[in-house]
């Protein structure tokens, strides 16, 4: 978490914030809660059956049982959660689609 602390805050730091949720998820051992890792590994695998694995990643929440998908590159959003979370959907799982703020 260190990392995140440092610097300027701006869209520039999206990778940060990214590389950080995932190292958190292995640090704390989130992770090693099967169901969460359950739900990880279905999240990737419904991304890649929508072809969207280059621009969303999952990430997971750290209280209950949740993830939140997010574009990997936020200069590159493509507008492709409606494909993703009716897949979701088709599988059983409740979504809610929210945005990121415009501001930079």
């Amino acid at each position: 978490m260190h990392v995140i602390g440092n610097g300027e805050w701006d869209n520039t730091r999206w990778p940060d914030l990214i590389n950080s949720a995932e190292k958190f998820v292995m640090n704390s051992k989130l992770i090693m809660d099967s169901k969460r890792d359950d739900l990880l590994s279905e999240c990737n695998q419904i991304i890649e059956e929508c072809g969207l694995e280059e621009n969303s990643i999952p990430l997971l929440c750290m209280l209950g049982q949740s993830i939140a998908i997010v574009p990997k590159n936020i200069h590159l959003i493509k507008n492709n959660e409606h494909k993703i979370s009716d897949g979701l959907r088709k599988k059983g799982f409740q979504t809610i689609i929210t945005s990121l703020s415009p501001n930079s």
